[in-house]
């Protein structure tokens, strides 16, 4: 009884189920959608991020105490607003010190380089010369003289003595000869010792000239060796200036601080830095993309920018290059893939608007970057699920011809993930099934 009882219920359950298949399997039309004629764009997206084409990175330019001015970190600075100074006292005392030794080796130089009274006395030495020569001239005449009276005065006594030996003169006239040649005598020895005396002093007076000249030329190899000390004291004031100049330290181009890394006073070397300053002008995007989609890419190809997948665009760039050196990178599954940086220049809208963020100057932000590689403005298109390919390759649609669906071949152009273009094979007055069934 119980076996019957249950074959019973088993068959009217599977009467019931039998019934309930049939009343489901009614005709259920397929979804259809109207061919479009609308703009289709080929596209590729990529992250990216905000960038600067050049950063200027100042250092410090010597070595000492840096006062840093009171900077932060994202502010605006003009062009050739301090900074901070270096060591500004003594670099100060170093310019007094190199102005102090110039004027002083000018002083000297102006001492030295003054050689009138020197030549004054080297002429008039030369004049009293030239008239000693005539002085001596005249001694020696005068002595020549004396000498030739002298020698009358003896011979003359000569005879006198001969004639009062034979008594033929007088003893008084002998003691007029004898006085006269002594006379003579003594006017020669006169003359011989002034003619000496005067020889003597022209000879040391003539020593004056040549001895002054060596001295002038002392003078003027030393005048050679202060203007040498004043280019040596010129160098330095112009190297001490210079560092006074130097120990200012300023913004060298208008833009906005990035990096202000010394708050408070410290010592630091030549060549550390200070300061990296950026430009709103040189803002940019900068995207890495592999190296076969960076082949597509070309200067001036247009590109959408988002904030993240799937915003609005906010603004705009073009591509300004793409550098020709690709780089290996790991990707998030482990795989090595090779990838090519790009760089794009924002429009002038989207970067004025990308200047007015609280961030001064937006570097390194997120960004989703749309590539527009083609677009076609007045095109046939499809949905993407509508349009499939059989074996062989060849596109195909199915399409509703009266009330009946019928496979139909096309050709196609931008293929993208929602849409196709349609270049050959439907109209706009066609309908095509939106899923159809394969």
């Amino acid at each position: 009884m119980r076996r019957v009882l249950f074959w019973a219920t088993t068959g009217l359950l599977l009467a019931g189920a039998a019934y309930l298949l049939m009343l489901t399997q009614r005709a259920v039309p397929p979804e259809t959608v109207q061919v479009q004629r609308k703009p289709i764009e080929e596209t590729l997206e990529a992250r990216g991020r905000t960038s600067l084409r050049q950063t200027f990175v100042v250092t410090a330019p010597l070595s000492g105490v840096f006062v840093p001015e009171p900077h932060r970190e994202g502010e605006r600075v003009h062009d050739g607003a301090p900074l901070g100074e270096i060591d500004r006292l003594r670099y100060e005392l170093e310019r007094e010190v190199a102005q102090a030794e110039l004027q002083r080796v000018e002083a000297a130089l102006a001492e030295t380089r003054d050689t009138a009274p020197e030549e004054l006395l080297v002429s008039q030495a030369e004049r009293t010369v030239e008239s000693l020569d005539h002085t001596v001239e005249a001694a020696e005449a005068q002595t020549d003289s004396a000498r030739s009276r002298f020698a009358y005065q003896r011979d003359y006594l000569q005879r006198i003595q001969n004639l009062f030996e034979r008594q033929a003169a007088s003893e008084d006239e002998l003691h007029r000869a004898q006085v006269d040649a002594t006379d003579a005598q003594v006017e020669l020895r006169q003359a011989e010792v002034i003619e000496r005396a005067l020889t003597s002093l022209r000879d040391a007076v003539a020593l004056l000239p040549p001895t002054i000249q060596r001295l002038i030329d002392r003078r003027l190899l030393h005048l050679r060796v202060l203007e040498a000390e004043r280019l040596a004291a010129r160098k330095r004031l112009e190297l001490a200036e210079l560092n006074l100049r130097r120990s200012k330290v300023a913004a060298p181009v208008s833009g906005v601080l990035l990096e202000f890394p010394i708050k408070t006073a410290r010592t630091v070397v030549a060549g550390q830095v200070v300061a990296v300053l950026g430009r709103p002008g040189d803002l940019e995007a900068r995207v890495d993309v592999l190296s076969s989609d960076a082949v597509q890419l070309t200067p001036g190809t247009r590109a959408r920018l988002a904030w993240r997948a799937g915003m609005e665009p906010f603004g705009t760039a073009v591509v300004d290059r793409v550098e020709p050196e690709a780089f290996t990178k790991r990707s998030a599954l482990g795989v090595e893939q090779q990838r090519v940086w790009v760089h794009l220049r924002y429009d002038a809208a989207t970067l004025e608007q990308l200047t007015k963020l609280p961030a001064a100057l937006p570097v390194g932000y997120e960004l989703w970057v749309t590539f527009i590689l083609r677009r076609h403005d007045n095109s046939l298109v499809v949905p993407r699920t509508a349009a499939y390919q059989d074996v062989d390759g060849r596109w195909k649609v199915q399409v509703v011809v009266g009330g009946e669906v019928r496979e139909r071949t096309i050709r196609v152009g931008i293929v993208t993930a929602r849409e196709v273009e349609v270049l050959d094979g439907l109209t706009e007055s066609d309908r095509v099934v939106r899923v159809p069934e394969l």
